[in-house]
This record gives structure tokens, sequence and C-alpha cells, in this order.
């Protein structure tokens, strides 16, 4: 029977059977015992192993379809790293002030001094008032001091700029020349600044302007006034004697360092930055979780009834961060801002973002009454960038070491295959994979460096353990890095590493991720996988003893259904006899020995533990080992051994078959039986073909049920 063209089907051909047995019966034509003995032939199992079969019952054996090998294999993988824990900032934290610069006053106005009259510095005016005179040259005049009419406007001032004028209106009859005025503050002897005219003509008015800029004045302010006349140059003038010469002092444009004053709304702007200083260098990244905090305190004893912070580094949908708040005077704030979903950019897109910019806006509400404020008053902030974390990166990654955690595989190669230990690889292929996974190419690729990484195999029984270091992997990009490292390492070929098989494989160390110098762009989602892939031949050496299973593989149960005339036979007793024929065909490389087991449910027929009457065992024993068949000098099977086992089936267990369904399967077992290395492949096959031949009373009550 061709194993690879038979489409195998497993069922009681009964019915065919019986009719094939009436056919050909022998009649007993004494009345005294009316019989009709029939032999019935059951086809009742058929099964092929195949090295598919073997394959299929273990994660490490495979058919590899290019050369036709059953081929030992072992993956593992370590846990993927994905990457977010490298797209991730701690707290930053930084206090920057927003002084608040010079403070705009209200325009003060003008101011006039006290009237300085004719007499004051002619005393002889006063015994010619209202007569007509000649007023001779009254020469140098020492300075008259006369007092300036208070600024409403301030009690005190440190002026930074301002726009001052002082004017003398000259209504006296005679000119002024060489005008000196020194203003000083009421109470001090020095003065604040100076100011000269060249000449003022009688009635006439002269302007100007003094250097405040810088000074400090109080408001309430005094002038000191030198000059000199010719007096009316010989001419007879009316003399009077209270005719005057006056100051005006105007001060307009007003900006100081520091006022004691009704201050108006002010409205101040400034840049301050945070120095950003983590190794890993953004260009731009997308903002997943974090938070920026804002301690935000007024130095100011005027409300801040509007204060905006403007982050041009982060922005949503094109638009930047905006941060409002208010103060009152002398007090403070604390803002929180959720940042998932910005994004962190330079400000001119390309450059590495070194500093965090913020605009600074500070509205303040006009004084009540006088306040004191000084320039170096301050909006001071701290800005805390609290633990960020990105879903995408494009930057400078600082080198870091990612920890790959240990696969430790415990046996290998499970307990499917066992016996293994006997096994000899060759040809052997080692590979280690690296995956970088991310969602589409990116700009740039991610540096990995794999020195560190260790495949260790560990040997129970002699505690023996060896170790494979691996290179370097660099710039990689999306996919796969497939590392062939079969025959580096201190061995000849990496397949003395494993010829000895361990009981684990342990792989470990770590990945450094990162240069500090190559532009990358990295996701949080993308990961970092690494695995360890053997591939070889199944080559065994296998020990000449019987008793070590090295390979087992059993079918899966196949459902009967037993024909109910032969089941009612059974009952009466009417079976004479039954054998059981196995024809077995062993292509497999090594002695074989199978087991055919029937039982009443699927689960009982391999259920060791499952009761007598539930499971039947039929073959199995020493004498039903199969030989090996002619091998090729490679270990391949040249010729299959073909073999014919017969058992006569007791009552009980032809009783056994007395159900309406049977369940049968069956395992096959290699043994070693010679000490040559033998090597499966695809057109190994062992094929189990099973009837029962069965001998039937038909008696004179199977005639009175109608039979002919």
């Amino acid at each position: 029977m061709n194993p690879s063209t038979f489409d195998f089907r497993i069922g009681v051909f009964l019915l065919i059977g019986l009719m094939i047995a009436l056919s050909g019966c022998d009649i007993n034509t004494d009345p005294g015992i009316p019989s009709i003995e029939k032999r019935v032939v059951i086809p009742l199992y058929y099964e092929t192993f195949t090295a598919d079969s073997v394959a299929a019952q273990s994660d490490y054996l495979q058919v590899n379809s290019d050369q036709c090998d059953l081929e030992l294999t072992y993956s593992d993988t370590l846990d993927s790293r994905r990457l977010e824990s490298e797209l991730t900032i701690g707290t930053i934290s930084e206090t920057v002030a927003v002084e608040v610069g010079w403070i705009e006053l209200e325009d003060p106005g003008v101011a006039a001094s006290d009237a300085i009259e004719l007499q004051d510095f002619f005393p002889e005016a006063a015994n010619l008032d209202e007569q007509e005179a000649t007023i001779p040259d009254i020469g140098t005049v020492d300075p008259l001091s006369v007092e300036i009419a208070a600024f409403s406007t301030f009690q005190e001032i440190e002026i930074e700029t301002a726009e001052a004028t002082v004017t003398l209106d000259n209504n006296l009859v005679i000119p002024l020349t060489d005008v000196s005025i020194y203003l000083y503050n009421s109470d001090e002897s020095t003065p604040v600044t100076f100011a000269e005219i060249d000449e003022i003509l009688p009635g006439e008015s002269q302007s100007t302007p003094i250097d405040l800029n810088g000074k400090r004045l109080s408001n309430q302010l005094r002038a000191e006034i030198g000059f000199s006349s010719p007096g009316s140059n010989g001419e007879i003038v009316l003399i009077d004697a209270e005719s005057s010469f006056n100051i005006d002092m105007a001060i307009h444009q007003l900006s100081v360092r520091s006022a004691t004053a009704r201050i108006p709304s002010q409205t101040f702007e400034d840049t301050t930055r945070v120095t950003w200083s983590e190794p890993n260098r953004v260009i731009s990244a997308g903002i997943s979780s974090g938070r920026l905090r804002l301690e935000i305190e007024n130095d100011l004893p005027l409300a801040a009834d509007e204060i905006l912070l403007v982050f041009d580094n982060f922005k949503q949908n094109g638009q930047p961060l905006e941060v409002p708040a208010t103060l009152e005077p002398s007090g403070s704030s604390i803002v929180t801002v959720d940042m998932s979903g910005y994004e962190l950019l330079s400000l001119d897109g390309e450059g590495v973002i070194e500093q965090i910019q913020a605009q600074v806006y500070v509205q303040t509400e006009a004084s009540d009454g006088f306040q004191t404020i000084y320039a170096t008053d301050q909006i001071q902030a701290n800005i805390q960038l609290q633990n960020f974390s990105f879903d995408y990166f494009r930057g400078i990654l600082a080198p870091s070491e990612v920890d790959l955690g240990e696969v430790a595989t415990g046996s290998i190669f499970g307990d499917e295959v066992s016996g293994l230990d006997f096994v000899h690889l060759t040809e052997l292929q080692t590979y280690l994979n690296v995956e970088y996974n991310c969602e589409e190419p990116h700009e740039g690729r991610l540096f990995i460096d794999l020195t560190g990484l260790v495949i260790e195999s560990v040997k129970y029984e002699t505690g023996e353990t060896r170790e494979f270091y691996i290179g370097t992997v660099d710039y990689i990009e999306c996919g796969m890095n497939r590392l062939d490292v079969s025959g580096t390492g201190e061995w000849e070929t990496f397949g003395d590493f494993f010829n000895n098989l361990p009981d684990s494989i342990i792989v470990s160390g770590y990945a450094r991720i990162g240069d500090g110098e190559s532009e990358v762009y990295v996701a949080d989602d993308d990961e970092l996988r690494i695995s360890v892939d053997i591939e070889s031949p199944l080559v065994m050496v296998l020990p000449d003893e019987e008793d070590v299973n090295v390979i087992k593989v059993r079918s899966t149960p196949e459902e009967i259904e037993m024909e109910q005339r032969v089941i009612d036979a059974i009952g009466r007793g009417d079976i004479l006899t039954v054998i059981g024929t196995a024809y077995i065909i062993n292509g497999f490389p090594g002695g074989a020995l199978p087991t055919l087991y029937f039982g009443k449910t699927p689960d009982a027929v391999f259920d060791e533990n499952a009761p007598a009457e539930e499971r039947l065992v039929l073959l199995g024993q020493e004498e039903d080992m199969l030989r090996v068949g002619q091998l090729n000098p490679d270990g391949t099977v040249a010729e299959p051994s073909e073999s014919v086992i017969q058992l006569d089936l007791t009552p009980e267990q032809i009783d056994f078959f007395n159900s309406k369904f049977i369940y049968a399967g069956a395992t096959v077992r290699v043994f070693a039986q010679n000490d040559n290395p033998v090597r499966f492949t695809c057109e190994d096959v062992v094929e189990i073909y099973f009837n029962l031949d069965m001998e039937i009373n038909l008696n004179d009550e199977w005639r009175d049920e109608g039979n002919e």
C-alpha cells in the first residue's frame, strides 16, 4: 500500500464484509445442528506516521521543505523593549524673575516758583516805585532761592527718563543775562541739575530743557537763580518795585526706576528662558504625558489683574501654549497645565533645543493713592517641566544601556522529544535576530550596540557553562537584522557550542541605544526585539539501548462504528475465533515499536489510568519491535522493512468490541538499534494497517431473523 497515494479512512466495512461472507458460506446439512460458519475480515484501523507527524508534536522539530529533512529548531525571544522608556525627561525646574522695569507715571504737569521781584535784587526800586528813572547796571546778582510748587502726582521719584523744561517769564523792564538755574530737592544742599539761558529781554519768556535722567526728585523743589543785568542801559523807565520774573518747571513722559506715587495701570513685557540641559537633545517631540507647573509670586504692591506666559516652544494645532494667571498685591499662585497633546519644537524647526523661551506679559491695576514701587520689583515664576514622556522624538539620543533581561528556557527541547542528549548536530546554523519594529520608516537610523549580549549554555549534570558573545549591531533601520553567528566565537563552529546539548540556554545582556551624535527619529511604540534561532538537520547518534526512547509520536484517536450484527454475535457468544493482524512498514531510520490502543471514549485511548473495561492495548510488546530498514551512508532510509504481526484475541478482548462505537489510536516509538548516525527526512514513513479476522457461527436464530 503506497502511503503517498493512500487516502486513508478509518471505519468498519462490516456490511460489505458480511455480504462477501454470505456469498461464500458453507451450509451444514445436518438437521440437528443447523449453522452457517463464515470468516469475516474487518479492516479496523489504518494510520501513517511521517516526519510531519513527528514535527507536529514538538515545538522544536519541523520539516525543512527545501532539504526534505526533519530539522531540529529552537527559537526564543527576549522580552520586546519598547523605546518609550528612552523618550522621557525628568523634572526640570528653574526659577526666573521678570523685573517690572521702568514705571510709567502720569504726567505731573507744570509747577511754578514764587515770583522774584525787582526790589529783591535792586533795593532802590522801593524808593523809586511808580517813578520814571534810569536803572543802573546791576552787575552779577548773588543767587536767589525760590520754592517751586509741589508736584501732586508723586512724593518722590527716581527718574529713568523724562522730558523736562524750565521756563523764565521776565516781566521786568530790564533784561536778564547769563541766567543760571540750579534745582535742589528742598531738603538737600547739592543741586540735582541746572540750566542756563544767555539773555531774556523785558517782557520775554525763555525755555530750556534740563537733564533729569537718572535723577532723584522729591515733589518739593527749590531753585537758586543767578544772573546779571545791565539795567535800563541809560534809558528812563517806569519803575515798578513789585514787577517780577518767575520760573515754571514742566515734566512730561516720566519713566522712573522707583517711585512713591499714584501709579497708573501698567503693562510690562519681558522674555525669559529656561535652560534645557537634558542629555537627550530634542529638535521636535510629541508629548504624550507630562505637566508644566508654574509657581508665580508677585512682589509688587499692585494687583496683577492679568499675567500671561506664552511658551513658543510648546505648540498645539500650530498655536503656542498660553498660560494665564492673576495675582493679588504681594500674592502668589500655582498653575498646572497638562502637556499631553502638545509638541515640543525648536524655534527654527531645525536646531537642537537649548532653551525653553517664555514671553511674559503683566498688566497691573492702578494704585489706590500713593504706592512705593521699584523697577527691581518682580513677577517671579518657578517653571517646572515635570516628567515628560514623548510619543515620538526627533533629535539626538544620549547613549543609554537597556537591560535586555534574561531568557532561561529550562529543558530547551521540552518533554515531547525526549532522549535528545544523544543527538549530534551537523550543519548547525545559529542566528541572532535584531528587529527594530516601527510603524513606518523614519528619518535617521537608530544606533544599537549589542556588544554586551551573551548566549550561555548550562549543563546541570556537570555544572558546566559556556558563554558565547555577540558582536556589534549599529545604525539599524526599521525591520529585521539577522546575524549569522554560527561561525564566530571562541570555538571553531557554533555547532560545538551545542553538540553536547545543554539543559538550558540563557540569553542575557544589554543593548546600548543611541550614540549621542546621530540624529534619529523614534516613536514610543517602536520596539527592539532580539531572538535566537537554531536550525539544524536532525542527525542523531542513537545509543545501542532499546530502553532509551528517542522519539515518540502518536496519532489522533479515530472513531469506529461497529456493525450491529457483529455486536449481536459477540453478545450471544457466536464469535468462534478472532485474529488481529497488523501489517507494518517501518521507514524510520531507527527500530520502531508500534502500540495499538482502543478505547470506549477518545480520552481513554491514551489514558494509562483508564480502567480495563475502557481501554484495550494491542501490540506494544518487545516481540512487536520492527527492525531498521536498509540505510544509506548519510543515515537516511534506503529501503523500509515490512512486518506482519498476528494476535489471537482472548474472549475478554473480543468482548471489548461489543460496543456501538470504538475509538482507535496508535503510537510509534523509535529506538536505537545501531550506533551509526541516522537522519530523518520527510520521505520516512511508518505505516500500520490492522484487521480483525472473525469466524462467526451463523445459527438458526440468526436465520430466523430473516437472513438468507
